[in-house]
């Protein structure tokens, strides 16, 4: 099947005229689906006008069956731009999770490729038409929107109006705000349509959507699985207008409800935002307490760190405080990354050594003046920054340097060559999410996070030795696909992370904590591949020595056992 198809594709690459609309009406046409398929698999991707044309002809000849026409319209759709050229950056080993650049190159086939499309709008089988519809979002032909506007008032069926409603928000419609705000008037009427309307005023935006999605904020219990979504939409617009609306569902009693609140006033910022969320912090709930901390930390604001440090005086926001206040380094909060740098946490300990790496000039004279009183795990991360700083080379930060030698890699490596682990222990310690907290961003045995390698067969690829070389030394291997993106912003931020998806507008990393962040392409000033893993450094200073040797069994365990169904 392999070699036949690719004989079909080199046919219609190298010699197009011999593969003429007669050929791809015949296959395309046949009543065996198998010969459909892997014809359709050929075209895919053949950049010949020949091959346009001859698709364009199949789908507008009403005497072939209607479903096989309208399965050829998404591979003519998918032809109707290039890929820029080949820059020589490999985009990642993972198609799944990243995505190759977008087709964004007009070529000969273009205007072809869009007027039949558009064309298969009108056409008289509803099954073409619903194809079409589908195929708008791939061409994204803005000239197809108002066929699209006029076809919503048309059709009766749910299935078709859903369609148009996200073609139209994959176009960016402005001249569909009428007919949307329509819809999300009528919500008990529009219901099946209600989600696919919502997403599309997000996309959409301006004034009219966002008086429509904010009205929909005042609707009964019986509405709320609505909420979320829009919470979401006003999110995508972030118009200052909607902060009182949004603040309100802080007191929701859906915990998801109050989540995405908090996400969208992020977004939004500035001062009246910060304000909205400022007296979560006073709430009795440690959960509320703890999401109001957290917020304000993304809003990175440093009118907001006495606040912060307040709430890392309290032991139930203490962890979300610190990782708040390192999103905003400031010599004030000096004790509090020292404190971070102490702890079992991988994150929090990353997240303060990059803060304080920040302010290492200013902090360097107080830092110094207590370095007798700070531990082996603190030294140790203290020396990594300052490193290659000429003026603390003399400082006691250095002086007293055997103190650190006891979290150093070398010592951890030579225990756990020598000593056995307990696998069982080890499972715990890559699971304590308290601790280093592993599972975040691995999977083992069907369970974990995606944001590094599966590790269900770590210890049938790597000996013991290796797994040791790559837990206390992350960067020196990285695997393709698992590299980190830095973006800048030009409003000064930055963001690192695995790139996850890239279209047109905007980028998608996904962060240590598996969080996603979705950038948009005008606001992005540089970006660049880090030579640093994803995976801090560090990892072996929120353990003991028996305790790094358990997880280095634990991985040395993981030999490609079944994962069961359920999980």
């Amino acid at each position: 099947h392999y070699a036949i198809v690719n004989a079909i594709r080199r046919i219609a690459q190298g010699e197009p005229s011999s593969w003429t609309s007669m050929h791809v009406a015949n296959a395309l046409n046949n009543p065996n689906d198998a010969i459909r398929d892997g014809t359709l698999s050929a075209l895919r991707d053949v950049y010949e006008v020949g091959n346009v044309q001859s698709l364009a002809t199949f789908v507008k000849d009403s005497s072939k069956c209607e479903d096989c026409r309208a399965e050829a319209l998404p591979v003519l759709a998918e032809l109707h731009r290039q890929r820029p050229a080949w820059d020589g950056h490999w985009w990642g080993t993972q198609p799944v999770r990243s995505t190759p650049s977008a087709k964004s190159v007009e070529w000969a086939g273009t205007p072809v490729v869009l007027a039949s499309v558009r064309g298969a709008l009108t056409d008289k089988s509803p099954v073409v038409r619903r194809a079409a519809i589908d195929a708008v979002p791939i061409t994204r032909d803005t000239n197809a929107s108002p066929i699209l506007r006029e076809m919503f008032a048309k059709e009766t069926e749910a299935g078709t109006r859903q369609s148009i409603l996200v073609a139209l928000a994959a176009l960016k419609d402005s001249s569909a705000s009428d007919l949307i705000a329509g819809v999300l008037g009528d919500p008990q009427k529009n219901s099946e349509l209600l989600p696919d309307t919502i997403a599309a005023a997000g996309k959409i935006g301006g004034k009219k959507m966002t008086t429509a999605l904010v009205a929909l904020l005042d609707l009964g219990p019986g509405d709320k699985p609505f909420i979320v979504p829009t919470l979401n939409a006003l999110g995508e617009i972030k118009s200052p207008d909607t902060v009182s609306a949004v603040a309100k569902q802080l007191q929701n009693p859906d915990e998801k409800v109050r989540a995405a609140a908090a996400n969208t006033l992020t977004k939004i910022g500035g001062k009246p935002a910060t304000d909205a969320v400022l007296p979560l912090l006073a709430d009795s709930s440690a959960d509320t307490r703890r999401l109001g901390v957290t917020t304000l930390g993304a809003f990175k604001n440093k009118s907001v760190i006495p606040q912060l440090l307040t709430a890392y005086a309290d032991k139930e926001t203490r962890p979300e405080a610190i990782l708040a206040l390192a999103s905003t380094p400031d010599l004030r909060a000096l004790d509090v990354y020292l404190d971070g740098l102490g702890d079992k946490s991988a994150s929090l300990r990353d997240a303060s050594r990059k803060a304080i790496e920040t302010i290492r000039d200013a902090a360097l004279p107080k830092l110094e003046a207590r370095a007798a009183a700070l531990s082996p795990a603190q030294m140790n991360s203290l020396q990594r920054i300052y490193d290659k700083h000429a003026k603390a080379q003399a400082s006691p930060l250095f002086a007293n340097s055997p103190t650190a030698k006891s979290t150093a890699p070398a010592t951890y490596a030579s225990f756990a060559e020598k000593s056995s682990g307990d696998a069982a222990r080890g499972r715990k310690i890559f699971s304590d999410l308290q601790g280093v907290a592993c599972i975040k961003c691995h999977r083992v045995g069907g369970e974990g996070g995606d944001v590094g390698p599966d590790l269900n067969s770590a210890g049938a690829k790597y000996n013991r030795a290796q797994l040791i070389e790559h837990i206390l030394y992350p960067s020196k291997l990285i695997l393709d696909g698992y590299q980190q993106t830095t973006v800048f912003t030009k409003d000064g931020d930055s963001q690192s992370g695995i790139l996850r998806g890239e279209t047109p507008d905007e980028i998608t990393l996904l962060d240590v904590e598996g969080k996603k962040h979705v950038i948009a392409k005008k606001s992005i000033d540089t970006r660049k591949l880090s030579e640093l893993s994803p995976m801090p450094e560090g990892l072996q200073l929120g353990l003991t020595l028996q305790e790094f040797s358990d997880l280095v069994s634990f991985m040395e365990s993981m030999k490609d056992k079944p994962v069961e169904a359920k999980k």
